[in-house]
């Protein structure tokens, strides 16, 4: 799950509910991986004192590199597509990852996005379950 708060303008903010997605890796090096994932995503919007809430999908894709066995570095592409509207936003992302155990992880991360009416920007924690 990730939860985060972006901050379009001072008219304007969206809070991400957390979201729930699938993903996966290849291989590229010896301690680098290529990742990608789909989610499902929920966002509640904030626009002259009117609230919306408006689902979509989530495409992500980026690189991951273990520095150490328990500290990686990652970066990536993202496009969403929310509510009825279709509006498109994409992403740049950067973070690294801490391993507590062989299949948890937590992550910090900073997001940069646009669409055709806002900026934004975002910090995130997450915490990653691997099957």
């Amino acid at each position: 799950a990730t939860c985060g708060a972006i901050t379009i303008s001072e008219r304007a903010s969206l809070s991400m509910a957390p979201h729930s997605g699938v993903g996966g890796r290849a291989p590229i090096g010896s301690q680098t991986d290529f990742v990608a994932s789909v989610s499902y995503v929920r966002g509640k919007t904030s626009v002259l004192s009117y609230w919306v809430v408006a689902t979509g999908l989530e495409l992500d894709a980026g690189v991951r590199h273990a520095v150490t066995d328990k500290f990686e570095l990652n970066g990536g592409l993202g496009l969403s597509v929310m509510g009825s509207d279709r509006v498109q936003t994409t992403s740049i992302s950067l973070g690294a990852r801490y391993k507590l155990a062989s299949k948890v992880s937590l992550g910090l991360g900073y997001t940069a996005a646009t669409n055709s009416s806002a900026d934004s920007s975002a910090v995130n924690a997450s915490v990653r379950f691997e099957f």
